[in-house]
């Protein structure tokens, strides 16, 4: 996982579209591409399965799986921050088109707690 973690925060310093490194959400891709090879080299989908009513679990040894990698992944989702950029404005018809369909909604609700 320590590997791992340092090409992560590796990658993060490459320029990004907005910003003069990369976001998160750009540099999570590396966990995701790391998990793939990892399964299909170690064959690490090939463990225990513990199943119950509603959830299937299966048990793995990968780096990107452990307790330690994903509260890393955590603390640099934290201290990197999320940057979203709106591709484009919403014209004037739109905006019109979402006012009449909250008053629709608005209507409808039943009771203070549905108003909110």
């Amino acid at each position: 996982g320590m590997g791992l973690a340092i090409i992560m925060l590796h990658a993060s310093l490459r320029k990004g579209v907005y910003t003069n490194h990369l976001q998160f959400d750009t540099v999570r891709k590396t966990v995701s591409w790391a998990w793939h090879a990892w399964t299909a080299v170690m064959r690490g989908e090939d463990g225990a399965v513990f199943a119950s009513d509603d959830k299937t679990m299966h048990a793995c040894e990968a780096p990107t799986r452990s307790k330690w990698f994903q509260r890393f992944v955590m603390g640099v989702k934290k201290r990197m921050g999320v940057i979203r950029k709106q591709d484009e404005a919403l014209t004037s018809e739109q905006l019109r088109a979402l006012q009449e369909l909250g008053d629709v909604l608005w209507e409808r609700a039943e009771g203070v707690e549905e108003k909110r």
